[in-house]
């Protein structure tokens, strides 16, 4: 009997050790293990990377400088008919940009030239043109969906990392109004499907989708979606609050960005308060200094502060955003610069016509130095001033407008980077007819609690039984 009890007493002592031993070990591994499963799509990895995250949507003629001008950013979309060649010189630049394919099921072209029992038709049987020399197509037609999978599996095939698929409307009779005689359910319905058969076909590489509105059956077969006319389209409330949701749910968001110059740095900086990638559309690929102010990772979720305020913390800076009076500033910890080592400098194209302007002013606890730039752009002349304590800036490609852009210094540790709307040039909330739109929830969106750690489990088992072991041999003495 005595020696069944030394027996039991050694064994529990034993396991006592084994789950110390396995307290120190499993976590770790339990940590890794979450890491990458975090990131366990190519989507989630671009939520997760580092800040800022920058985007540009390319569809015009290749010139000399521009796969240099596109390499700048994170993510490009090319048109899918555009070749292998470059996206490999974007590449060459910038192995890290992903480049993806933009192709609209909507819109026919040359591909449904054959079959026009696959053109979208109305009541009375008749076809309706997109206004871009296409017609309109119809993806209730099974043979044109399956088309559009072969079209877009074409487009991977050349080295494309993804696809931007447009036009995904809850109907066609949001822009073409009494081009669609059926119901809004079975449309969706069968958009749905042709997106799940575009994203099996693709695998792991990235499918988004761009429409008027964050609509979920759309987004829960992709990997995403793209905001068109970011933040006023659609209201900053709903614009911020939809990109906010995907994040949560895994799902990549791409700004495109609208509105005028002094509302440039107000997007951009909203846009920082979501994981989306940004793209001020109406200077194409021009980059902006501010696109290369390193900030890191984000430290937490967006906040409301009680002023009305939004903020959200970088490990290099903080963002803090007024959607009352549209303006912003990015506020960096001291010795960050808002100049990217990384970017790829091109040589300048100019143009037949005259110089916008843009106005930085940058405080920072360095001496300063006085730089004056001159850009071409299409647009009447304004001249440039830039005024910072880095290297000279280099002029990228032309512009279609002047921004403002005023750098400012809060505290002596700290520069900050401050835009402020001047006039309402834009429309604020307005909606698509014909669209329910869901509240985006903006309200409640700070940083989850922390989540229990497995050790506690196994140490809470593995102490106790070494005490008793322990115990045992003091009594054994």
């Amino acid at each position: 009997m005595k020696r069944a009890k030394r027996n039991a007493t050694k064994a529990l002592f034993l396991f006592g050790v084994s789950l110390l031993v396995a307290g120190f070990v499993i976590p770790p591994v339990a940590a890794a293990s979450s890491t990458t499963s975090s990131g366990g799509s190519n989507a989630q990895s671009l939520i997760h990377a580092s800040a800022p995250h920058t985007y540009v949507d390319f569809k015009s003629s290749w010139a000399g400088d521009t796969a240099a001008n596109l390499a700048k950013y994170d993510v490009v979309a090319l048109h899918y008919t555009d070749t292998a060649q470059h996206i490999q010189a974007i590449k060459a630049l910038n192995p890290n940009a992903v480049v993806l394919a933009y192709f609209n099921p909507l819109f026919g072209g040359s591909e449904g030239t054959p079959h026009t029992e696959w053109y979208l038709r109305d009541a009375s049987g008749q076809t309706h043109s997109s206004g871009y020399n296409e017609p309109l197509m119809d993806l209730t037609n099974a043979g044109w969906r399956a088309m559009c999978v072969q079209i877009t599996q074409n487009a991977l095939q050349k080295g494309f990392d993804g696809l931007v698929l447009d036009n995904g409307l809850t109907s066609p009779n949001v822009l073409w109004p009494g081009s669609w005689s059926g119901s809004d359910s079975q449309w969706q319905a069968s958009t749905i499907a042709l997106y799940k058969s575009i994203k099996q076909a693709a695998g792991s590489k990235i499918v988004i989708y761009n429409g008027a509105y964050f609509i979920p059956g759309y987004v829960d077969a992709l990997d995403g979606w793209m905001d068109e006319g970011f933040p006023f389209y659609k209201g900053w409330d709903n614009s911020i609050g939809f990109a906010l949701d995907a994040s949560t749910k895994g799902k990549l968001t791409l700004f495109y960005a609208q509105g005028s110059a002094s509302d440039r740095y107000f997007c951009y900086c909203s846009a920082l308060l979501t994981d989306g990638y940004f793209f001020y559309a109406p200077t194409g690929t021009k980059w902006f200094d501010d696109y290369g102010i390193q900030l890191g990772t984000a430290l937490n979720k967006a906040e409301k502060n009680a002023d009305g305020t939004w903020q959200r913390d970088y490990q290099y800076g903080t963002v803090v955003v007024n959607p009352s009076s549209k303006t912003a500033r990015i506020d960096l910890k001291s010795g960050q610069s808002a100049q990217s080592a990384a970017t790829p400098t091109p040589t300048p194209t100019a143009t037949s016509t005259s110089k916008v302007a843009t106005t930085v002013t940058q405080a920072t606890t360095t001496p300063k130095v006085a730089t004056t730039v001159t850009q071409a752009a299409p647009t009447p002349k304004v001249a440039t001033t830039v005024t910072q304590a880095a290297p000279t800036p280099t002029a990228t490609s032309t512009s279609k407008v002047a921004t403002t852009v005023t750098q400012a210094a809060p505290t002596p540790t700290a520069a900050s980077l401050v835009a402020t709307k001047t006039t309402p040039e834009v429309a604020g909330n307005d909606s698509v007819p014909g669209i329910s739109v869901p509240a985006a929830q903006t309200s409640s969106v700070a940083s989850l609690p922390a989540q229990p750690v497995l050790e506690f489990s196994l140490l809470g088992l593995g102490v106790p039984a070494l005490v008793a072991g322990l115990v045992y041999l003091l009594m054994r003495r």
